[in-house]
């Protein structure tokens, strides 16, 4: 029993076959569906040149039409009913060009998330480092405007006339008279104190004591 035509698209029939003309030879006889003729069938396949030539026949169209595959790929003829033997054949190649296409746009796919994965890191890595570097420059323009100010302090209390008294013994202090201390900026006594929380002071000894001594 002779097995019933199986009908596939004429586009990818035309990519299965090529240029073979023992294949399009096969489908002498055909039947096609034409999108603007109707159905047809393909009544003779030549050879010009090395390229199949397919002439069909449509009863609503007067004379052949005569289509190279490329015809075909690009052009009206949306099914041909194609042999059973030819089926078996087409069908696995349009399983392997699927399972190709679907691999392809996995790569696709796949590619596209490293790029965009890698941008993202990128993207993360320039703004840490803008962060970092907003980050250095206030701090540096912080401290920079701390030293300034003190500075502006430290030479603000030498430059002025100022009096006070020792915090440790309560003597009387006259920067005029007195020296004052590099570190801190206060008056440093005759007991040796200046500020109570310098430790230039602290360590400093004191000239009373050393008197004392050589009695």
């Amino acid at each position: 029993m002779t097995e019933d035509p199986v009908p596939v698209s004429g586009a990818e029939f035309a990519l299965f076959a090529g240029d073979q003309l023992e294949l399009w030879k096969r489908l002498e006889g055909a039947t096609i569906e034409h999108l603007d003729h109707g159905t047809g069938r393909i009544v003779q396949v030549r050879q010009y040149q090395g390229i199949p030539l397919i002439c069909l026949a449509c009863p609503s169209q007067a004379g052949d039409i005569v289509y190279k595959p490329d015809g075909f790929r690009f052009g009206r003829v949306a099914s041909i009913h194609i042999p059973a033997e030819l089926a078996e054949p087409f069908l696995s190649w349009k399983q392997e060009r699927s399972k190709q296409a679907a691999e392809a746009e996995q790569t696709r796919q796949a590619a596209e998330q490293a790029a965009a994965q890698a941008r993202k890191a990128a993207e993360q890595a320039a703004a840490q480092a803008r962060k970092a570097a907003e980050e250095w420059r206030a701090r540096n323009a912080a401290e920079a405007e701390q030293a300034r100010k003190a500075a502006e302090a430290k030479k603000t209390r030498r430059g002025a006339t100022r009096q006070a008294k020792c915090w440790q013994c309560k003597a009387p202090l006259d920067n005029t008279v007195d020296s004052t201390c590099l570190t801190c900026g206060w008056i440093i006594c005759s007991c040796g104190a200046c500020a109570s929380e310098c430790r230039t002071g602290r360590e400093r000894p004191s000239p009373r004591r050393q008197q004392s001594s050589w009695h």
